[in-house]
């Protein structure tokens, strides 16, 4: 039984002693050795109240310190996720002007095939220069130009 139990015991007894009339001055007195046992668990539970708040105190303060680490690493995620998309639409331009690129390169390829077929062919006898009617500097220089113009954003 604690002192608590032990003086709530001896409160009953006094309140049953004056229910009954019977008004003994002994009963009011709480004796000497239960007060300070009541007093002890208080100043022990005092202290242990203490002891429960200062730990509370230093894991509020270690949640705060969790908190801002976590801010902090969200602060830097979006910080990479954003060179990251940065990045990627680079590369994503890169990839758009070298196909550009590539495709100018199979449209002058094409061209030279055409008139290499054209040369092989024997038709440029009566051309002395020897580009051929499809092929004259203003067709060639009129197709470049369309090539380019398509690829041209």
């Amino acid at each position: 039984m604690t002192a608590r139990d032990e003086l709530q015991q001896w409160v009953d007894g006094v309140d049953a002693t004056h229910e009954d009339g019977l008004t003994d001055l002994t009963h009011d007195v709480i004796p000497v050795d239960l007060a300070r046992r009541v007093l002890a668990e208080m100043d022990s539970g005092r202290d242990e109240l203490e002891a429960t708040r200062g730990y509370a105190g230093e894991m509020a303060r270690k949640a705060e310190a969790a908190q801002f680490d976590i801010e902090d690493a969200d602060q830097r995620r979006d910080d990479w996720k954003s060179r990251w998309q940065e990045a990627v639409r680079h590369a994503d331009e890169a990839f758009a002007e070298r196909d550009a690129a590539q495709a100018i390169l199979a449209e002058v390829r094409e061209l030279r095939d055409e008139y290499r077929a054209y040369l092989d062919s024997g038709q440029n006898q009566d051309d002395p220069i020897g580009i051929g009617p499809l092929l004259s500097v203003k067709g060639v220089v009129h197709a470049l130009t369309e090539i380019l113009d398509r690829s041209t954003p």
